[in-house]
């Protein structure tokens, strides 16, 4: 997982549109700290459809929230977006995005992600879903560049790709024998320890 509280709403917000600018280079992203009107970003949806487009509304918890708190945040946060959302859909907006860090459960029917999407679609009535903080790790996985641009989301196996990976030939393989040799030890170390307790 990625270090996403480590951000400020703002910083979240960049982080968020720098992702949805590489899944869809066509994107308009706002100002963060603006009224907005219930847009972080917005893509139009083609010639196909002309002055129809996609709303993407950013919503930031700082705390880590229990899966009962998250799921209510998050309806919470829907609530507090539905008539701007349904303006923008009298204006042409035909897909609804929900993206926040909060994370969601997956238990059929019943579990937060399914809850929350049924209350999108019930309440807005077009297409609508929720990206959750898996959503969002599973985006920023391999974006090498955003992760650099947005270091306070690197984790400790980020830091160790990166310690290794920033050097090439002899000095590369150098480092990632002096990292494997110490991981190696800590780990003989670790097991000594556990061992000794269950004594």
């Amino acid at each position: 997982n990625h270090g996403l509280e480590n951000l400020s709403p703002d910083r979240f917000q960049q982080l968020c549109q720098a992702l949805l600018v590489k899944e869809y280079p066509g994107v308009t992203c706002f100002p963060v700290a603006q009224p907005d009107g219930g847009r972080d970003a917005m893509r139009f949806v083609g010639d196909e459809q002309p002055g129809k487009f996609v709303v993407y509304q950013v919503k930031y918890s700082r705390n880590s929230l229990s899966a009962d708190d998250a799921r209510r945040w998050v309806l919470d946060a829907i609530e507090g977006e539905v008539e701007k959302a349904k303006g923008l859909i009298k204006r042409g907006a035909t897909n609804y995005i929900l993206i926040t860090n909060v994370s969601g459960t997956s238990h059929l029917d019943v579990g937060s992600i399914d809850r929350v999407q049924s209350a999108l679609t019930s309440r807005l009535g077009v297409p609508a879903q929720c990206w959750w903080r898996d959503d969002i790790n599973r985006r920023l996985d391999g974006s090498w560049d955003l992760k650099l641009r947005y270091p306070e989301v690197l984790s400790g196996q980020d830091f160790l790709r990166l310690l290794v990976d920033s050097t090439k030939g002899v000095e590369q393989e150098r480092r990632r024998r002096a990292i494997t040799a110490f991981m190696s030890d800590q780990y003989q170390e670790d097991v000594e320890v556990k061992f000794k307790q269950v004594e």
